[in-house]
């Protein structure tokens, strides 16, 4: 689920869930840590992306400051001063998006490895 989550968010919520519920019902040390990892990598997901959020947020009003500052305080063309103040947003968001699924990817492909040899998931 957390491989399919990579790509789409809702798959990451319910493996989140069936994770939660699975990890107290289990016994065995080998599932009982592929599940605190999956439950780890959920988290580090949520976290980045809100923290991601909350730095394009305050660095919005930066942003269109500087594109009414490079189009010139004179005639400040909205369409210009958008683009300028979206643009880096856009390659920031991108950039954490490709990073966190790079992230989900390599976690739950060396996690499901680990779990299907039978090891324990350090």
């Amino acid at each position: 689920m957390y491989i399919l989550g990579a790509f789409l968010c809702i798959p990451m919520f319910v493996g989140m869930v069936f994770a939660s519920v699975e990890k107290t019902k289990t016994t065995d040390p080998t599932i009982q840590t592929h599940l605190k990892a999956q439950l780890r990598i959920f988290w580090v997901y949520l976290f980045s992306i809100f923290g991601t959020a909350l730095v394009l947020i305050s660095l919005y009003p930066i942003y269109v400051a500087l594109a009414i500052v490079k189009s010139g305080a004179r005639e400040v063309d909205p369409a210009t001063t958008f683009l300028l103040a979206t643009l880096p947003a856009i390659v920031i968001v991108l950039t954490v998006l490709a990073a966190l699924m790079i992230y989900v990817l390599v976690s739950s492909i060396r996690g499901l490895r680990k779990f299907l040899k039978d090891t324990e998931y350090r």
